[in-house]
């Protein structure tokens, strides 16, 4: 497996609130679609059935080796593609995926769920990386 950051997107999300343009797909295969559309052919994106942030619809995973993974939700589906690729060029820009909130776009400084440090970061109790 590459160490290429990878954008995983849930494709089982539902948001109540904002119905997916096709009526045949849900929310989260609706922004699946939409990013897999708009995205460059170098991206690496998967789709995964749950991520489990279900209170947070639609939801989407930044990830790679020795780097953060940043986790958003709440994302519109209709709208948010721009600011999703936006913002994994600047994660895969980094490197160690770490982007503050203002280096984010709009719907994804809002949208943020975590941002958790790569395992090869384990530090003795008490030290601060």
């Amino acid at each position: 497996m590459s160490g290429e950051p990878v954008l995983t997107v849930c494709v089982t999300c539902t948001a109540s609130r904002s119905p997916a343009k096709r009526a045949d797909l849900r929310d989260g295969a609706a922004l699946y679609s939409e990013v897999r559309r708009a995205a460059p052919a170098h991206l690496r994106l998967r789709p995964v059935r749950c991520m489990s942030a279900c209170t947070r619809p639609c939801t989407v995973a930044m990830s790679g080796s020795d780097r953060f993974t940043l986790l958003f939700g709440g994302l519109d589906p209709l709208t948010a593609t721009d600011d999703i690729l936006v913002c994994f060029d600047r994660y895969r820009a980094t490197r160690d995926g770490f982007l503050r909130r203002e280096e984010r776009p709009s719907a994804l400084q809002r949208g943020i769920i975590a941002r958790i440090p790569p395992p090869a970061w384990f530090h003795a109790a008490g030290e601060v990386p």
